[in-house]
């Protein structure tokens, strides 16, 4: 099956949670989770994916459950679902995302940071709603990974799509190496949900 996501790379962390950066792992990145990539049961395979790191990408996938780090039984391993790919094919590199809400609140995202930048009374049309003081501060490509992902699935929602910006809706564009992509989300569960996500995930 074709899946689309992006390829993350995560340092391993042994049983008593000591990072070894020194050690890794690929992860396939979607709107559903995440799944290991177990390299060594990937045959005749049409590209390495080492080469698509961070990349927005499309992955004909076969999802299995056992054992991660080998196939002998007699052996430890960590076990879960995996899953095993035959094919990559590039689709672009997300570099920039900016979501604001309806009080125009700007959330921006990078591969490594994340700045608010909120509306001041001044730039409020009562003259009089403030969003609160300026944040600016370091984020993972991983975090940046994530909130791409969750992004993209509502922007090209069509079902919750609207032309223009109203009270209670929002607005992402994110931005790619060679193209970008940016719509008006109406109020809805979705919306709501990518709100809180942002908010429990990277905004304090």
């Amino acid at each position: 099956m074709w899946k689309t996501g992006i390829i993350t790379w995560k340092p391993f962390v042994n049983k008593v949670g000591e990072i070894r950066p020194e050690y890794g792992d690929f992860y396939f990145v979607y709107v559903k989770g995440e799944y290991f990539i177990k390299l060594m049961d990937c045959k005749k395979v049409n590209a390495n994916v080492k080469d698509f790191e961070n990349k927005y990408i499309k992955m004909r996938i076969s999802i299995h459950d056992g054992l991660w780090d080998t196939n002998d039984p007699n052996i430890e391993s960590r076990v879960d679902p995996y899953i095993t790919y035959d094919s990559i094919v590039e689709i672009d590199e997300p570099i920039k995302i900016i979501y604001n809400v309806g009080n125009a609140n700007a959330y921006i995202f990078t591969p490594d940071q994340f700045i608010y930048d909120p509306v001041t009374p001044i730039e409020n049309s009562s003259g009089e709603y403030s969003g609160g003081e300026p944040k600016e501060f370091k984020i993972t490509r991983n975090n940046f990974n994530d909130i791409f992902i969750q992004a993209e699935r509502i922007v090209i929602n069509d079902k919750i799509s609207i032309q223009a910006r109203q009270m209670g809706t929002g607005f992402i564009k994110i931005t790619f190496k060679n193209s970008e992509v940016k719509g008006y989300i109406d109020k809805s569960p979705e919306l709501e949900a990518f709100h809180d996500f942002l908010h429990n995930y990277i905004i304090t």
